[in-house]
């Protein structure tokens, strides 16, 4: 039987994608957890933030 190792009962990880911009700005809003993070983000529009992923995925297709 073939095992996924990223995909559990509970939990699958995945690659992130454009669509996750909106997930991800709203990460950076979060101060109680950012607390716990060794780098807090500067405040980035939501423009920002999608560039960011865009150049994310471009750069990972790019090492396939």
């Amino acid at each position: 039987m073939a095992t996924n190792f990223w995909q559990g009962k509970l939990v699958r990880l995945r690659a992130i994608e454009l669509a996750d911009w909106e997930t991800v700005f709203n990460w950076n809003l979060d101060s109680e957890m950012i607390r716990h993070l060794d780098f807090v983000w500067p405040p980035q529009s939501k423009d920002d933030v999608a560039a960011m992923l865009i150049a994310h995925i471009a750069k990972e297709l790019d090492r396939k």
